[in-house]
């Protein structure tokens, strides 16, 4: 199952990159949340894309683009936005690339030598390890990356391209393929291959290349393992369908069903994405009953992508909401809107209004606030907002 791999960057678990392979009229790049929801659709264009990488914090995405009839090394935002070739690059072939831990640097297979090759996201410091080899797995470290070799083994090298050390010993029908670290950097998981009867399997060793064990167990094909950023579960393919599994081979759970043929890529650590809470109050004048608007904004101002968020806003006691956008619902005394997902920078609005015949004259204030998100907020300070108003008649009211 010739599909990608690669680092395991530690943290919460993100969201998960695969490819469709049978949108028209090649590949594409999707996203899917680790519970199976949220499928978006990020490329969308008459050339074959592939090999999507996230760096660290999931703030960028490295990935590979067809364009008259050889592959280029591109970048994007996690939500699909600003997709832009790395420039001064050579073409790369079509096989995984992989980010340095501390996003400096992006590791792929030149296809002008087949050496294993690094270059800056900004174009500059284009190097040849000297290498040859493909699938490389930068660990979590940054000292070492895993690839596979000439001989379809599993090897190690030092970051610098000195000291390569072969780990698999597979032969003849056999092959090893599409390294990936563990978050902790002490097991390398991989796609072991038999040719003929043709057959896949996941499996997994130390990191000193001992106790190669099969991990899939698998009685049908299964291949393109990417361990969580938590480290307890490992994403696969299996049977052109995504599934995830427990770090020790249990619990195989189907993560989506998609017509044709799908693999995964890489499994993006959540990073940080802080919540910027803002709630807006207007008098309206409605055809029957006046009543108080109420704006509610969940805001990310990143840096990464925001998978989920869930928000609050404290109502008058005993006093329901009416007039909901989809997502919200309210009981005496609250209101809560759930979230989807929002890129660094974006923002989605939710509504709701309150009857003024509902509520005594006088102030009336509604507070909002943050309940949950996924991923950590790293900014608590801005997670609340407030709107007051004076009620002055049940058909009168302003509000600052």
């Amino acid at each position: 199952m010739a599909s990608p791999a690669h680092a395991a960057f530690p943290g919460g678990n993100g969201p998960i990159y695969f490819v469709d392979q049978t949108t028209d009229p090649d590949g594409e790049i999707y996203r899917i949340n680790p519970d199976g929801t949220g499928v978006t659709k990020l490329t969308d264009n008459e050339a074959p894309d592939s090999n999507a990488a996230a760096n660290a914090d999931n703030t960028k995405v490295a990935f590979t683009r067809m364009a008259g009839g050889l592959h280029y090394l591109w970048t994007m935002n996690p939500d699909g936005s600003g997709q832009a070739q790395v420039p001064g690059g050579t073409a790369v072939i079509d096989a995984p690339v992989d980010w340095s831990p501390d996003g400096t640097k992006i590791v792929y297979r030149s296809a002008a030598d087949s050496t294993l090759t690094v270059i800056r996201p900004d174009g500059t410091g284009l190097t040849s390890l000297g290498v040859y080899g493909d699938a490389p797995a930068w660990s979590p470290g940054g000292g070492k990356i895993a690839f596979r070799n000439p001989t379809r083994n599993i090897a190690v090298m030092n970051a610098d391209g000195t000291g390569e050390t072969q780990l698999t010993s597979y032969c003849c029908n056999e092959a090893a393929g599409l390294p990936d670290w563990s978050p902790d950097g002490t097991k390398i998981v991989y796609g072991w291959n038999r040719f003929s009867p043709d057959a896949g399997q996941v499996y997994v060793m130390n990191a000193d290349g001992s106790g190669q064990a099969n991990l899939s167990a698998d009685t049908t094909t299964s291949g393109a393992p990417r361990w969580s950023p938590d480290g307890a579960k490992i994403a696969f393919t299996r049977d052109n369908d995504l599934y995830t599994m427990n770090a020790d081979g249990s619990g195989k759970t189907v993560l989506a069903t998609i017509p044709g043929f799908q693999f995964t890529i890489d499994w993006a650590p959540a990073g940080n994405a802080d919540v910027d809470v803002d709630l807006v109050a207007r008098p309206r004048l409605g055809l029957l009953v006046p009543y108080l608007s109420y704006t509610m904004t969940a805001r990310n101002t990143g840096p990464g992508l925001l998978t989920s968020a869930t928000l609050t806003a404290a109502l008058p006691p005993g006093r329901t909401a009416t007039g909901l956008s989809p997502g919200c619902t309210s009981v005496p005394g609250s209101v809560t809107c759930v979230y989807g997902a929002i890129a660094a920078g974006g923002s989605a609005d939710s509504g709701f209004r309150l009857p003024l015949g509902l509520l005594s004259l006088g102030n009336v204030t509604v507070t909002a606030g943050r309940t949950a998100s996924a991923p950590a907020d790293p900014n608590p300070a801005n997670d609340g907002a407030s709107a007051s108003c004076t009620v002055v008649t049940v058909i009168l009211a302003t509000c600052s």
